[in-house]
């Protein structure tokens, strides 16, 4: 199950997209978050927040996107989370062959983060049918595709 909230992210939007992934039944939770920008001064410890939620629900992968992700991972593993449960990416299109290959049968995946990190390239990616993006994904037109 993909649960693509990649649209968007905030501080708050994250914490629900997590509070939805805790919710279900699936043992093999698979967190792919990539950059919340326009933060500002509350960036490093909003990032640093979310890895901590992270830790809590203790996904049994999580994957981190772009540089302000970091904090992501350094606020999970200073809650406890294993640092070999943990891959960081760049971006997504280094991020994304690498996540389709690392997907267990049966996982839920949560992906999400702001725009500018582009995490739809990763739904896109482990979709059974890649053709259809355009009809299921945002930002499959034009400029975006570029």
């Amino acid at each position: 199950m993909i649960i693509d909230d990649s649209y968007n992210a905030s501080p708050n939007s994250v914490k629900e997209a997590l509070a939805v992934i805790e919710r279900t039944p699936q043992q093999k939770k698979v967190v792919i978050l990539g950059d919340m920008l326009e933060l500002g001064a509350l960036s490093e410890e909003a990032h640093k927040e979310i890895g901590r939620l992270v830790a809590k629900i203790s996904p049994w992968q999580l994957v981190a996107v772009g540089n302000l992700a970091q904090g992501i991972i350094a606020g999970a593993v200073e809650a406890g989370y294993s640092q070999e449960k943990i891959s960081w990416y760049e971006n997504s299109d280094l991020a994304k062959e690498a996540v389709r290959n690392n997907i267990e049968p049966e996982s839920v995946i949560l992906i999400k983060g702001s725009q500018g990190a582009r995490m739809e390239k990763i739904t896109k990616e482990l979709l059974q049918d890649p053709m259809s993006a355009s009809n299921v994904l945002p930002r499959q037109y034009g400029k975006w595709l570029e």
